[in-house]
Order: structure tokens, then sequence, then C-alpha cells
């Protein structure tokens, strides 16, 4: 891979940087590590610091910032998982229901089927029965049989459904 020679100003100084990294992130890490060189410089503690201790404290911010990233992945990572494993159940639960709502529609059918076979069965009762009584309310005159009262009542309730 190609390298990349950039010259970078950190802290007042120029400095020629080789790497195989694009030329613009090379120079947004020196701008980063310049801008917490300076500010390192503005701090009052740090008034009366050697240039080295200076650089030691500087790198030990930015490993700071880095580890703090880390973590930062580190934790949504963590979260990112669980949330997949929570929206893999409601997948899963979501499948269930949608089985148990179709296999519910599916007897939900038949059983208004079978209403509508017995509804019809019943129809077909009460026909039959209107027959019998009509035949033996016209047979009954010839047999000189009295109707009794409460199969008149009876009858007439039938009738009238």
């Amino acid at each position: 891979m190609d390298k990349n020679k950039v010259e970078v100003v950190i802290s007042g100084e120029v400095f020629t940087l080789v790497a195989s990294d694009d030329a613009e992130y090379i120079l947004r890490l020196a701008r980063y590590v310049d801008s917490k060189t300076t500010e390192m410089k503005g701090s009052r503690s740090s008034a009366n610091i050697n240039p080295a201790t200076r650089s030691l404290l500087v790198s030990i911010n930015i490993a700071d910032d880095l580890f703090k990233e880390i973590e930062r992945g580190e934790r949504l990572d963590a979260s990112n998982k669980a949330l997949s494993r929570e929206n893999d159940e409601e997948k899963k639960l979501n499948g269930d229901l949608s089985s148990e709502i179709i296999k519910l529609t599916m007897e939900n059918r038949d059983l208004r089927d079978r209403i509508a076979k017995l509804e019809s069965r019943l129809d077909d009762t009460k026909r039959e029965l209107g027959d019998y009584i009509d035949a033996f309310d016209a047979a009954a005159p010839n047999m000189k049989v009295t109707p009794m009262p409460s199969l008149e009542t009876k009858r007439s309730y039938n009738k009238g459904r």
C-alpha cells in the first residue's frame, strides 16, 4: 500500500508523518493531539511542567479518551446484543401469535359452518314437526280424536315460530 507523507503542526512544531492512512485522517489526528496539547498548556496546574512531562500527560489524556470510547463502544455492543435478543424473542412471539390466530380463525370458520349446518337441521326438523302436526290435525277430525288443550297450545306456539 502507498505511504502518505503529511506535514502537521503540533504545539507549534512541524512534523512530517508517514503513514498508509489517508492524509486527511492523519491531519485530523494531528489536530486532535494539538488541541489536547494546547488544552494542557492552558491549564494553570501545568504551567511549570517541563515539555516531556506535558507530553506524557497529554498522552495519558488521549489514552483516557480512547479507553472511555472503547468502554462506550462495549456498552453499546452489549446493549445492541440485548436489543437483538429481545427483537428475536419478539419475532418468535409474533410468529407464535400469528400461528395461533390462523389456528383460531380456522376453528372459528369450522364452528360457524357447524352452527350453520345445525341451524339448517333445526329448521328442517321444525318444518318436519310442523308437517306432522298439520297431518295430525287434518286426520284428527276424521279419526274423531279430540285434541288436548295442552297439545293445542303447543301447536299454536310452534306455528308462531
